[in-house]
């Protein structure tokens, strides 16, 4: 869903979006003229690899996003939010925002059940 800067409310409208077994639900609004706050969660799972043994498994996701999207480059930070999203044509591609999400969190070490178990027993071994 893409969406025009001018054309968001600043009464809040939500904001859903499935793939395959993921969804996001959550809200946006317009919080000034050139800023909308974007909250949510993500739950479900996505096909992944583990970055131990290159396993493929089901990554389960929960959780909790809150972005903020300025149109045009954005001279200040704000430190309420964890990322800020600068959209410089004054449009607001949300399907490509939570694709990016989705990624990002995707991106970080994920291992897989039997990976995770044998990293706890090597941890509890060595002490």
């Amino acid at each position: 869903m893409k969406i025009e800067f001018k054309k968001v409310s600043y009464k809040s409208s939500d904001l859903n979006y499935s793939k395959d077994n993921l969804k996001f639900e959550g809200s946006f609004h317009k919080t000034d003229y050139k800023t909308v706050k974007v909250s949510g969660s993500f739950k479900g799972s996505v096909p992944h690899v583990c970055d131990r043994c290159a396993k493929d498994f089901d990554l389960d996701f929960n959780e909790k996003i809150e972005l903020k999207i300025v149109d045009g480059i954005s001279e200040e930070r704000d430190e309420d939010f964890f990322e800020t999203i600068e959209c410089i044509d004054s449009t607001i591609d949300f399907d490509e925002i939570i694709e990016s999400e989705i990624e990002s969190f995707k991106s970080d070490y994920h291992y897989c059940k039997e990976c995770k178990e044998k990293e706890k027993e090597n941890k509890n071994g060595s002490t």
